[in-house]
């Protein structure tokens, strides 16, 4: 049975290469390839919107160089493709969508340019149980987020979660947790939640702030709270 991949990038190569491999109004990129995007990327200064997974662009050590998606508003992709794409010189990013983190010091760098991205409004984190420090840590970082979306762990405590969010991030608007149990059903904080139970099944608590208050939002008005479209 023929295979679908290529048995080689060359072929793919030569075109990523090519100058005339260009869409001058390309604003949305999805990229998931092996080869070398580098040269395809500075081709394209207008991508407003970029999808990666791993991206092939240099060494893990790579950081892209100035001029490089100087428009980049939304990134979603692999914590080392933002390392390597947004960071050096980090492109007025206002939608950031991550995914995984495996190591403290991948922690601790994420929180360091998380922090310089003075632009940063709406950031999700998947694929990865943030601890209560890490979640303090973030908040901290971004304080002018309007969307957050992560998952927590199976020990978080609720009342440190509700009130850093309430005291870190003041211009909050969304928030979304994905939240890990056991047994028991513990209601979550502000607008939609997922409770993620060991047997798979899914259930939705809604909430909305009310003069600092956090108050239960009856299900039929779910249709309210369809946003992060990016995730």
């Amino acid at each position: 049975m023929p295979s679908f991949y290529p048995k080689s990038c060359e072929p793919i190569q030569r075109v990523l290469d090519d100058p005339d491999f260009t869409f001058p109004l390309l604003h949305d990129c999805g990229y998931f390839m092996q080869c070398n995007a580098l040269k395809l990327l500075e081709r394209h200064p207008k991508i407003e919107k970029l999808s990666v997974f791993k991206v092939n662009i240099g060494e893990p050590s790579f950081k892209a160089p100035l001029g490089l998606l100087p428009n980049l508003r939304h990134f979603c992709g692999h914590i080392s493709d933002y390392f390597k794409l947004c960071t050096e010189y980090a492109p007025p990013l206002e939608c950031l969508d991550i995914d995984m983190l495996f190591n403290p010091e991948e922690e601790r760098t994420l929180v360091s340019e998380l922090a310089n991205t003075k632009t940063l409004r709406q950031l999700s984190l998947t694929g990865y149980a943030l601890s209560l420090l890490l979640f303090a840590w973030i908040t901290r970082a971004c304080p002018k987020l309007t969307h957050f979306k992560c998952t927590l762990g199976r020990e978080k405590s609720l009342d440190f979660i509700f009130q850093t969010v309430l005291h870190d991030l003041p211009d909050l608007e969304h928030l979304k947790l994905h939240y890990r149990v056991q047994a028991s059903l513990h209601p979550l904080k502000t607008l939609e939640i997922d409770i993620l139970l060991t047997s798979a099944k899914r259930i939705y608590f809604y909430f909305m702030k009310d003069n600092n208050r956090i108050i239960s939002v009856p299900e039929l008005d779910a249709n309210r709270f369809d946003w992060f479209n990016f995730v």
